[in-house]
């Protein structure tokens, strides 16, 4: 069936009707879904009148402008391409289908739906939505300190998947489970962009054999050691035939394809594009949008390879996959949280207040791990000619106008623009600042102790000294992990830098980074002090109002 259906091209690779409908598919995916109201089936029609009716009620004019420049992009490729029309949805994974009044996935995480064009049922998962940029570090950590365990229909365990790697597992678990008799005689694929086409991929080869197609566009393969799980678990020869399922299309200068390991993917079926955007927009180079012209209808043309953009973030990125997962571990999150909480400021989807709090307490390390790496690789061959594809372009910074007669830059140079920056972000995310904001709420628990507490001793004081003591205790503790889990590790790197040639950067850094958590060690010992002070003031207050009432106090 799926020889005969038209989706695979005479090359092997995926026809240009199957690549504009995931075009399609990955575009109506980042329309305000959980705002409309849609019933299951739904119309792409009835998907752009409810988005054309939510426009007005958007609370910022520029969201306004955004959603009904999308609108306008998909009414444009359905008149284009007549079958998309008939396109129905289903299977929202951020409604409620179960009816226990919440959804069944939260709409800031995993998010999936199904597309059904004739005989053609296509799960698709959404990119990163701007509360889960954190659990991209997770794909690539390759640790299992974050995440449950997964297991799949034949025992097998998987222990290396962030959170929404296997809430997407669970979904397409129910998929199956429901409609897999009614979709048997289908062709089932599974697609997505960015965070989505790992999604996608991973299902593909978890699954075995459900799926006949994946496709997915500019996306990040996995740590290796998830790679080497797969295989693992379903055998080298089944890994390599459901490669052969398995198509990849990359924008040339996308900077999120390049991350991972890509050896995830048979060579043969990755194909390079250049898309229709400004070059000078480089984030624009990952969008789902400029691989499809509506002005002409025309897919962005093939191109033989990488660009200059993706060749310079692969070079960071085998830097940090050579490191052992628990030393890849805070540069993963550092680059993952800039994304976070400086350009989507929102908070994780799925994180407590704890994880919240370690993951900005370590972002000094994080920061200082890679401002390292992109000045090593700001001096090789792919960051020159980074450098040269931005001047080209016309955004290269002017600090690197003046070059050596070899056409190469100071190093100096380099290591400025970068520790600059990278002060920028460490100023927005301080751990000095978030003490700040830890301290404000100690402040609150202690009123609240010193207000509400039970009666004590007289029945008129309202003091409770067990939860002033239970404070002092958890200020002691929290003492004793900035000196034990943050200043030592930092001072034996510093030590082991200092053995290290051209290490002086990466040195400066971490006496930055010490001296911050020391600031924090000290405002904590501060704290508890005065703690120690105001319950040594009130003990002896209370002691001469107890004498007071029993007429027994002295001059």
């Amino acid at each position: 069936m799926l020889e005969e259906s038209g989706l695979i091209a005479a090359d092997n690779y995926v026809s240009e009707e199957f690549i504009i409908s995931e075009i399609f598919y990955n575009e109506v995916l980042y329309l305000p879904l959980n705002q409309l109201k849609l019933k299951e089936s739904a119309s792409m029609q009835t998907v752009i009148e409810e988005s054309k009716k939510l426009i007005p009620k958007l609370k910022t004019e520029e969201e306004q402008k955004v959603i009904t420049k999308q609108v306008e992009y998909l009414e444009k490729m359905m008149e284009q391409n007549k079958d998309l029309k008939d396109v129905t949805i289903s299977h929202m994974s951020w409604q409620d289908h179960n009816n226990d009044g919440k959804p069944d996935h939260p709409y800031g995480g995993m998010q999936a739906a199904v597309f059904t064009k004739g005989e053609v049922v296509n799960v698709v998962f959404r990119g990163t939505p701007d509360e889960s940029w954190i659990d991209n570090a997770e794909i690539e950590i390759g640790t299992s300190d974050y995440s449950k365990c997964y297991v799949d229909q034949y025992g097998n365990t998987y222990n290396y998947l962030s959170p929404m790697l296997i809430e997407g597992l669970e979904y397409v678990d129910k998929l199956l489970k429901e409609n897999g008799d009614k979709w048997a005689d289908k062709i089932l694929t599974a697609g997505g962009h960015s965070k989505g086409d790992a999604l996608a991929v991973l299902v593909t080869f978890v699954k075995k054999d459900a799926f006949d197609i994946c496709f997915g566009i500019n996306g990040p393969a996995f740590s290796p050691e998830i790679r080497k799980e797969i295989i693992n678990n379903i055998g080298i020869e089944k890994f390599i035939e459901i490669q052969k399922k398995i198509r990849k299309l990359n924008e040339s200068n996308d900077y999120v394809s390049p991350f991972g390991d890509i050896s995830i993917y048979a060579p043969e079926n990755i194909r390079w594009c250049t898309g229709f955007y400004n070059p000078k927009s480089i984030l624009s180079a990952h969008y789902v949008g400029p691989l499809y012209n509506i002005e002409t209808g025309k897919l962005a043309e093939f191109t033989d390879g990488p660009g200059p953009v993706w060749l310079f973030i692969r070079s960071i990125y085998l830097k940090i996959e050579q490191l052992p997962p628990a030393m890849r571990k805070p540069a993963c999150y550092g680059i993952m949280s800039i994304l976070q909480f400086i350009v989507n400021r929102k908070l994780p989807v799925g994180k407590d207040i704890i994880f919240y709090e370690s993951l900005l307490e370590n972002i000094d390390i994080s920061l200082a791990d890679i401002e390292g790496v992109l000045v090593n690789t700001m001096l090789e061959k792919e960051g020159m000619d980074f450098l040269d594809h931005l001047s080209k372009v016309g955004v290269l910074p002017r600090i690197f106008s003046h070059r050596k007669k070899d056409g190469t830059l100071e190093a100096n140079v380099i290591t400025k623009f970068i520790v600059t920056h990278i002060s920028i972000c460490r100023s927005l995310l301080s751990p000095v600042n978030r003490l700040k904001v830890r301290l404000r709420q100690r402040n609150t628990d202690i009123l609240m102790a010193l207000s509400s507490a039970p009666i004590y001793k007289t029945g008129k004081a309202t003091i409770s000294y067990s939860e002033v003591d239970g404070l002092i205790t958890k200020l002691d503790f929290y003492i004793e992990e900035v000196e034990r889990r943050y200043i030592k590790p930092a001072t034996d790197a510093q030590d082991t830098l200092s053995a290290i040639a051209g290490a002086g950067s990466s040195k400066s850094s971490l006496n930055t980074v010490i001296q911050n958590y020391k600031n924090i060690k000290t405002g904590l010992e501060t704290y508890k002090d005065l703690l120690n002070q105001y319950k040594v003031c009130c003990e002896e207050t209370e002691d001469r109002f107890i004498k007071n009432l029993q007429g027994t106090a002295t001059a």
